[in-house]
Formats: structure tokens, sequence, C-alpha cells
């Protein structure tokens, strides 16, 4: 066979395992949607299972792939599409959360591995605790949103999960090199760690504002997402190749580009990138989780000179202490900032009780704990093997599924018993009401306008009254939904309402295809209505999202 035979079936295979992968999530996804739990739930205990087909393609995770190919768009998309007025409010909590709870978990985790690992160093415990402190912020956020928990919860959790990887990752080099060197200095390594925070920070914001003003220049909207896609690796890349994270800066980047979202981009680069943004963080989302469950099999053959009673001993202490630790950090955090600012009483009074356990239960690991776990070098400086490189794999493993495992099946159950779901509905229902109010203001400021227009002469009279008539029209179908004396009844009357309105859609559908179908209509007006057609319908189901 030539090489360029083997080449060629080497990239069919490649793209085989690719599409079968693709199918393999896509169905895993249908099936947790029909089951009603989030998707990550289903995709990694199914990973598991697969990984022993001896049919289905093994798959051995790629460090570099994970950090160097899904990490950027995945964060990137997690600062852009969160909300900068959310994360400039909690800002405190959290910067506490991936700041603070990522060193005292990875500090606890050092501490119970190596008293209770046999043969566990500290150099190597520190690697494992910085390995396993981040959480997953897809895994959490996602079951969040799906149950209805208060905005600010989810927005904790978002905000957690876009920056504690940078502290976890950066932490992790450093105790990495500590064990590679054979040497550490705290001093030393607490300035690196500032550097590295305030040079990416300012690297992020710095591309951030040349994006957006490159962007705004930008008149073609398939170059301006082209740019969109390419902001993430141009954000990531630089910081990682001088010896930081690259996490920051993504994070920071997409923040501020999605702080100006609204003024940097054209209706039609939005309609068009958005969705694009969601399909890709989807498809990298659940690819990563599905991926992570098959790597079992490759942990348990790298494992299997030490014995299985101690593997899971070791897998369960650890799983342990982590969640310990974060319930044991949560509630502190909460209580003496406010304990010792009056201030802060005032303008932010302590959450309820159950708010703070559900955000403690919420520490759900995931795939870049696996990658940096994988990571991890197989020599030291001196041609030793790193100490405890397996052992530390595996205990990773067992982390990330005893915890999205055990608290992503109890978390929905302990949200309805704990009547946390109650408040994020009150809440929603609050939002939808502040809606109306504004898109009331909003419809009166045109009616104001149209009238400047009339006295003007810029329009006639035929098109004022015309325009009158649509935006009183509003203002009255926005006032009754505002007034409406129930709050349940609202919403039920405000789906129904949807429902019709979907269904009127698709007999306008209808007739549009049969005229086309008829010859009555040419491809371009059949297209030109379609979408349309399309705009109204997601704008529908926009509005029963939020409703």
């Amino acid at each position: 066979m030539t090489s360029e035979n083997r080449y060629r079936m080497e990239v069919v295979h490649l793209i085989q395992i690719v599409l079968v992968l693709i199918a393999a999530m896509v169905g895993l996804t249908i099936l947790a949607n029909r089951l009603s739990i989030p998707a990550p739930l289903v995709l990694v205990p199914a990973g598991v299972v697969l990984g022993f087909i001896p049919w289905f393609p093994q798959i051995e995770l790629n460090p570099d792939l994970i950090l160097l190919v899904f990490l950027p768009p995945l964060v990137y998309a997690g600062g852009a599409f969160s909300s900068w007025q959310a994360f400039r409010k909690n800002l405190r909590p959290i910067f506490l959360l991936s700041s603070g709870l990522v060193l005292f978990t990875m500090g606890i985790v050092a501490a119970a591995a190596h008293r209770f690992i046999p043969g566990m160093s500290w150099s190597a415990a520190f690697v494992l605790g910085a390995v396993v402190a981040p959480t997953d912020d897809v895994a959490a956020a996602t079951i969040a949103r799906r149950l209805s928990l208060p905005h600010r919860i989810v927005s904790l959790l978002e905000g957690e999960g876009l920056f504690n990887d940078a502290t976890a990752l950066t932490a992790f080099r450093f105790a990495t090199a500590a064990v590679v060197v054979g040497s550490f200095s705290f001093g030393e390594a607490l300035w690196s760690f500032l550097a590295v925070v305030l040079g990416e920070a300012g690297y992020g914001l710095f591309l951030g504002w040349a994006v957006s003003k490159l962007r705004r220049k930008l008149k073609d909207p398939t170059l301006e997402i082209t740019v969109s896609l390419l902001t993430p690796f141009l954000a990531y890349l630089p910081p990682e190749q001088l010896g930081g994270s690259g996490v920051l800066a993504t994070a920071v980047a997409g923040l501020y580009i999605g702080r100006n979202l609204s003024s940097l981009s054209s209706p039609g680069v939005r309609l068009a990138g958005i969705p694009l943004w969601q399909m890709l963080v989807f498809i990298l989302n659940n690819a990563l989780f599905l991926v992570t469950g098959l790597q079992l099999k490759s942990v348990i053959e790298k494992t299997s000179d030490l014995s299985a009673s101690a593997l899971l001993y070791d897998g369960a202490l650890i799983s342990v202490a982590v969640i310990v630790a974060r319930i044991i950090w949560i509630y502190p955090a909460a209580f003496l900032p406010r304990f010792l600012s009056r201030r802060l009483r005032k303008r932010d009074p302590m959450p309820a009780f159950r708010h703070l356990f559900i955000l403690s239960w919420t520490g759900m690991r995931g795939s870049v704990s696996l990658a940096a776990a994988f990571g991890i070098p197989v020599m030291t400086g001196l041609g030793t093997p790193f100490p405890g490189r397996d052992l530390i794999i595996f205990i990773t493993f067992c982390v990330i599924l005893s915890t999205l495992v055990l608290q992503g099946i109890t978390l929905p159950a302990l949200i309805r018993w704990l009547g946390v779901d109650r408040d994020g509905r009150r809440e929603k229902r609050g939002a939808h009401h502040e809606e109306a109010r504004a898109r009331i203001e909003a419809t009166k400021a045109a009616l104001s306008e149209i009238d400047t227009w009339a006295k003007k002469g810029d329009c006639s009279n035929e098109m004022a009254r015309h325009l009158r008539r649509h935006y009183e029209k509003q203002i009255e179908n926005l006032n009754r939904h505002r007034d409406e004396g129930s709050n349940d009844e609202l919403g039920h009357l405000s789906g129904k309402d949807a429902e019709l309105q979907r269904r009127a859609l698709e007999v306008e559908r209808s007739k549009i295809m049969e005229l086309h179908s008829g010859g009555l209509i040419s491809d371009d007006v059949l297209r030109i209505i379609e979408l349309d057609l399309d705009l109204q319908e997601t704008r529908l189901d926009q509005d029963s999202h939020t409703a």
C-alpha cells in the first residue's frame, strides 16, 4: 500500500469517527430531551458504556485539542452571551467563587490526598487539587436554566465557570512546573500569577476594543461573522504561548464584545451570527461530554497495576473532598462580607439559605479537568516518571463522574423540595411585566415621533394614521397582558396567544408553498416571504421562553 493510499484511508477513518460521534451525540441529546433531563447527565454515562463496546471508535483524549481548539470558542461564547449587567452586579461573589473557591478547593484536596493516599507527595497532591478545582459551567448552567432557578444563581454559575478555569489552569501550570523542575518558590509563583492575571485581562480588553473597531468598519456580514469566529483564538493563543492560560483573556474579550454587541453589529449579522454560535457551542459542549465518558476504558487500562478497591477508595475520597470544600466555602463567603460591611448588608441582603445550598450543590466537574489531567507531563526534568500521573487521571475521572451523576441527578429534586424553582418562576413573571413596560415605553416614543413627522410633513396623513393604528393596537395588547390580575393567568394567556399566532403562521406558510408549487410565485419571492415568516416564528419562540 502506497503512502498516499494509507494517508487517504486515515483521513476517511477520521471522518467516519467524527460522523459516528456526531450521530451518537445527536441521538443521545434527543433522548435527554425526551426524558426532560439535561444532556450532560446522559452523554457522560452513555460515553462510558459506549467506550467498552468493541466496535465503537476508541478515542484517546488529546489535551491540546481540548485546550487549544474546544476551550477558546466555548469561553468566548460564554463571555459574549452572558449578561454584563449581571456580571458587574455580582462581581464580588463571582470573584470569590472563581478565585477564592478554586484555591481553597485546591488546598483541601491536596491536604486530603497527601494525608490519606499512600505515597502521594505534596507536589503531586497540589497538581491533583488544581486539576479538580474548576467546575464545569456548562453542566451547571444547563441544569440551572432548565429548572427555572433564580437569575442570580444562574449568573453566579456562569460567571464562576467563565473565570475559574483561568485560576485553576494557571495554578496547574505552576504546580506541574514545580514537580518537573523539583523546586517551588511561593513569592515567585504569586508575582507570576498576578502578572498573568493583569496581563491577560489587559490583553483581553485591548483585543476586544480592536476587534470592535474592526467589525464596525466591515460592511460584509460574512466577513464580520468570520472575524467573530477568529476572535477567541486570537485572544487565547498569544497568552497561552507566553506561559499564561489564555482563558482569562478570552473571557474578558468575550465580555467586552458582548457588552457592545447591540451597537457593534447590524440586525442581519446578529440574526445570522447568533444561531451559528449557538450551533457551534452545542456541538462542542455535547461532544466534550460524550468524549469525556469514552475515556474511562483507557483510564482503567493505565491503572491496571493498582488495586481496584484502593482506586475506588481514592476516587470516592477526593470526590467527597471536592463536594465538601464547596459547601464549606459557600456559606462563610456569603456571610462574612455582609457581617463586616454594613453598606453591603443594605445594598445586598443575605441570600436565602436554600439558594446558598443549591449554589453549593452545583459543583459539577467536566472535560477541562480531564484535559488538564491528561496534560500532566509523563516525565520530570530529572528523567523520572511524573509521580502518580495515572492515579491522578483516574481520580479526576471519578470526581467528574461522581459530581456530575450524584449532584446532577439529585439537583432537580432538591430544587423542587426547597421551593427554589418557585422563586425562579416568580422572577420570570416579574421579568415578563418588566418587558411589557419597556415595550410600552418604546411604542409610546414611536407614536410621539410619528406625530412629529406628520406635523413636519415628512409623511402623509394616511401613512401616519396607519402607523398610529398599528402602535396603538400594540399598546392595547401590551397593557392587557401587563395589567392582568393573576400572574399565572398572564402566562397562560401569553402561551395561548403565541400558539394561535404559530398556527396562523403555519397557514400562511402552507399557502405560500401552495402558490410556489403551482408556479405562481418565483423562488426569490418564496425566500423573501419565508424569511419574514421565519423571523416572526423566531420572535414567538423567544417570547415563549421568557414568558
